[in-house]
């Protein structure tokens, strides 16, 4: 009984250390696309506080695997779409099916759930979320932002359907094959029951993580990010808020493209790197010096695919002249984002907004 309160206990103090910080998920007023399929796509917007507008076009940012809105605002200081929006850009962040505030079921009971991958998010929650925010601003285009996973959804958008309505493209971390990860990440894909599995609440695990000892947590941490760029109370208020499940069928497209070296679909027959050359959109690709889950080589292989045109990649690392080098997370809620990653995004995104 006495262990059975503690943990209650452990489990209240860490609730009201991330509520403590006024962080709640009221501070976002959801809208709602609904794709072909019938699921609930949630648009975080994150209005201009300017009086004169910085961008002709709004900006469209999406999450990486297991995560939703909170990686990119877990700390008001440290938030990509809050940044974007004190400088004049029109915001919205999208959650994917099964994150955050969007449904994991159809919204009609008489359309059968099924499990969905990464095409499905490419081929039915995009365009459905791209289609809200026209209509909410009035344009055609816009600039996307993608993260990790978020990333490679607009890849396989655009190599189905090679005009997008992009007007730029920044991936984050993104990569196109999973030679380079490392040995724990990799050890995910190769577990037995992960192939067989229909769900798995990641976010069950990293509540649970924080009632371990700072060693183990540690480790963890650091194949997330730079430990000397984001600080344990961060990491924690992420762990409690940003992280969610995976579904079945999305972990065995990665497994996929992992055994077939590059971006397909989950039986492997497809690639969707074969379509990508000659893009006509502007992209720029972001990669980290320490980026355990998307290491530099993978994710910049993009570029090989892409074709020429307007490219620009840029690695974050002490070699290249910033102050850290970076893991996967540190380019969202790092100390020297603000000041290092969202400054170069946005004048990218300046110089191309035609």
């Amino acid at each position: 009984m006495d262990r059975r309160f503690k943990i209650i206990g452990s489990w209240l103090f860490c609730f009201l250390l991330i509520s403590s910080t006024g962080l709640t998920a009221t501070r976002h007023k959801p809208i709602f696309a609904v794709t072909e399929d019938g699921y609930r796509i949630a648009l975080h917007r994150f209005s201009s506080t300017t009086d004169v507008p910085a961008s002709k076009y709004p900006i469209l940012i999406c999450h990486g695997i297991t995560t939703n809105v909170w990686s990119f605002d877990v700390d008001p200081n440290r938030s990509l779409p809050r940044y974007l929006a004190d400088r004049g850009f029109d915001v919205y962040v999208m959650e994917l099916r099964g994150h955050g505030s969007s449904s994991n079921k159809p919204m009609n009971r008489g359309i059968k759930k099924k499990g969905w991958d990464l095409t499905d998010y490419a081929e039915l929650d995009l365009p459905a979320a791209m289609q809200l925010v026209f209509r909410q601003t009035g344009t055609s285009r816009l600039h996307y932002i993608g993260h990790s996973m978020g990333g490679i959804v607009a890849l396989i958008h655009s190599s189905i359907h090679p005009n997008p309505p992009f007007a730029s493209l920044t991936l984050i971390s993104s990569p196109v094959r999973l030679r380079l990860v490392s040995d724990y990440p990799r050890m995910l894909l190769n577990y037995e029951i992960f192939h067989r599995m229909t769900s798995f609440n990641v976010g069950i695990l990293a509540k649970t993580s924080l009632l371990m000892p700072p060693e183990p947590l540690e480790m963890i941490y650091a194949t997330l990010y730079n430990t000397d760029s984001i600080d344990l109370k961060t990491g924690r208020k992420f762990l409690w808020r940003g992280v969610g499940s995976i579904a079945g069928d999305e972990g065995r497209q990665f497994v996929s493209i992992d055994r077939n070296n590059r971006l397909c679909d989950r039986s492997g027959a497809h690639s969707y790197t074969s379509n990508l050359w000659g893009l006509p959109c502007p992209v720029l690709v972001i990669s980290g010096k320490l980026d355990e889950l998307a290491p530099m080589g993978d994710v910049a292989a993009v570029l090989d695919y892409l074709g020429p045109g307007d490219r620009t990649h840029i690695n974050f690392g002490r070699a290249d002249g910033y102050k850290v080098d970076y893991g996967h997370m540190d380019y969202l809620f790092g100390k020297y984002a603000p000041v290092e990653v969202f400054p170069a995004i946005t004048e990218w995104i300046k110089e191309r907004d035609l």
